[in-house]
């Protein structure tokens, strides 16, 4: 009895050490690290509420289209869950169906303690911990929230403010005046924007804590988690040995690599608000992100109201019909299509060459 004991933990002792051995393997050059950002080129693609096209000159060639919306090649397996109040819908490619759904669920997994740390309708999340202690006290951060709120904070800063990590409180005033066929009234416009300011979540690099500089601000993520979760998401599916398969919510998408190695085609919408194809292109980087006034607005006598609000004015944008950027990372390229969508035209090239350092930025 004791050498079938003695056998058996043996045998476990050597299914964890070839476990260890793959695991180490999987985490090589091919999966990189789970809170980084990637190295590589954002490009960005404009179509103005007039047609009129603006690109950088990096951005794949679009192609003028029409019919159905290309759909990518049918996964080995694939599942949808709702989580952080998002459609996510994950495409695995891979022979063995058994492997496939268990990478895809770990990558569910891993969303879901995004949603349980990150999310604001959770009051004992930590992102709602930092909205009620930190004009208080420093709240310290997880090494998610700060990477999180490091990249953001740059993207604000590149935009002059275009994205802001504290804006959610003027979509919420403009979606609940909306309902009710009312434009926002003046002095409840200045009582939201007097909490709007990107710069008073102050993080200290060096104790990795945050404060806010006013009482009632509010840190929502809402324009940057999708482009996390799926770049989270998609290091799972990586650790777990898959190389190919997608994950999107909505328009925003991370792509592995499709079964025949050729790149994904994905659809660009037109700028009007029924939604039609209108361009395709090669996307050649894994992360995609697509916003703009093509996802529905409503007019409110001559005032705009759509998904997108420029937080320096308290006003909702809709200059641009569509934005596509691509580039190597979905959080970055998330939180690029809204900034670009509230700067529009020229300003946005210039915005985008600020992240290739390499290239010249225009004037």
């Amino acid at each position: 009895m004791k050498q079938w004991i003695i056998v058996g933990v043996l045998l476990l002792l050597g299914i964890a050490a070839v476990w260890v051995v793959v695991g180490t393997l999987l985490s090589g050059p091919g999966v990189g690290l789970p809170l980084e950002i990637p190295e590589g080129r954002y490009d960005g693609f404009l179509l103005t509420h007039h047609n009129v096209i603006v690109r950088t000159t990096g951005f794949p060639n679009a192609i003028d289209a029409r019919g159905e919306f290309p759909a990518p090649p049918k996964p080995d397996y694939e599942e949808t869950r709702k989580l952080m109040d998002f459609d996510f819908h994950m495409g695995v490619y891979h022979k063995d169906k058994t492997f496939a759904r268990f990478a895809a669920r770990e990558a569910f997994r891993r969303i879901g303690e995004i949603e349980t740390r990150l999310s604001l309708d959770r009051k004992d999340s930590e992102l709602s911990k930092i909205n009620k202690e930190a004009f208080d006290k420093p709240v310290k951060l997880s090494d998610e929230l700060y990477f999180i709120l490091k990249r953001a904070r740059q993207v604000s800063l590149l935009s002059d403010g275009a994205f802001d990590v504290t804006s959610s409180p003027l979509r919420w005033m403009w979606q609940h005046y909306a309902a009710y066929d009312q434009a926002p009234p003046s002095n409840k416009m200045r009582e939201v924007r007097a909490l709007v300011d990107w710069h008073g979540v102050r993080i200290d690099d060096e104790t990795r804590t945050v404060r806010l500089a006013k009482k009632g601000v509010i840190v929502g993520l809402h324009d940057i988690i999708r482009g996390f979760c799926l770049d989270q998401a998609a290091y799972e599916l990586r650790r777990q040995g898959m190389r190919k398969g997608f994950i999107r919510t909505g328009d925003t998408q991370y792509l592995l690599g499709s079964p025949d190695g050729e790149p994904f085609i994905i659809g660009i919408p037109a700028s009007a608000q029924e939604r039609k194809l209108k361009y395709t292109f090669d996307a050649d980087r894994p992360a995609v992100a697509m916003k703009g006034f093509y996802t529905g607005y409503k007019f409110l006598g001559n005032t705009i109201v759509s998904d997108i609000v420029d937080p320096r004015s308290g006003s909702c944008v809709g200059s641009v019909g569509v934005c596509v950027v691509v580039g190597p990372d979905g959080m970055t390229c998330d939180a690029m299509a809204t900034a670009i969508c509230v700067l529009g035209g020229s300003r946005a090239v210039r915005f985008i060459a600020k992240f290739n350092p390499r290239e010249e930025h225009p004037e």
